[in-house]
């Protein structure tokens, strides 16, 4: 991709947007969906259901999603996913009411929709850095995008308890919705090189991941111990908040 470096810069600024905009919405809307099950169901296993729930199914289908973002053009798989998680949001906001007594059986299939449509979203579209900028400016994006998400991950909690605090749930899903949908038009307005691939041997290479960490110890260990430290955050999220609203009784934009 022979860009200027005018366009490059360009580039550069769609994708950290895109970013923010992308994981902030998620992310405000996860925590606020959350608090909604904690409100109504008064039960911390009901709100740290939700948190759970979406990173595990993206842990269960990560291989399939990675053969097929490698299998065909991921810019066609990014906008097709983000169409997709759109189109969800748009359907449980009319249907919301309808499951108001059911609320934690629809929110587990929301949350599941979204994060395996979310999943390959974001798979593709990280993956697809080379054919974003030149090979000088991949590390510079990816600069961009870690601190982006990383900008979005420290807000998204203080926003969405906020917000959560001043207007109806309903106005939380109108919120991702607009968030999604400048998404998939950056996405649209974003460059993106073709990136042909041998379907076969992506196959295989995704069925040989897990012998190929047996042959890397230091890698292994350093995801147990990354997993261990995302259970020991993941129960203070879920217990914080439990105790601010109904311990300490304080209501939710204070927590």
């Amino acid at each position: 991709m022979e860009l200027v470096e005018s366009d490059t810069t360009k580039q550069l600024i769609k994708a950290g947007i895109t970013t923010v905009v992308n994981d902030l919405g998620a992310s405000i809307f996860n925590y606020a969906l959350s608090l909604k099950l904690l409100q109504v169901t008064g039960s911390a296993m009901g709100y740290g259901t939700s948190l759970i729930i979406g990173p595990l199914i993206g842990v269960l289908v990560a291989p399939w999603v990675g053969n097929t973002v490698d299998s065909y053009q991921r810019k066609h798989i990014a906008l097709i996913a983000e169409s997709a998680l759109i189109l969800t949001l748009i359907v449980y906001f009319f249907v919301f009411e309808l499951f108001h007594t059911n609320i934690l059986i629809s929110a587990i299939v929301v949350v599941c929709l979204n994060n395996i449509t979310a999943r390959f979203f974001t798979i593709s579209y990280l993956s697809s850095t080379p054919q974003i900028v030149t090979g000088d400016h991949i590390q510079k994006l990816n600069s961009i995008e870690s601190t982006a998400a990383t900008v979005s991950s420290i807000l998204a909690p203080a926003i969405a308890g906020f917000l959560f605090g001043i207007m109806d749930f309903k106005w939380m899903i109108v919120l991702q919705i607009v968030t999604e949908i400048m998404t998939l038009f950056l996405t649209m307005a974003t460059h993106f090189d073709s990136n042909p691939v041998d379907k076969t041997k992506k196959k295989i290479q995704n069925l040989n991941i897990f012998k190929s960490l047996n042959k890397y110890p230091t890698v292994l260990f350093f995801l147990i111990v990354t997993m261990c430290l995302n259970i020991t955050s993941t129960a203070l999220v879920i217990g914080m908040p439990y105790v601010v609203i109904h311990t300490l009784k304080y209501s939710t934009t204070i927590s």
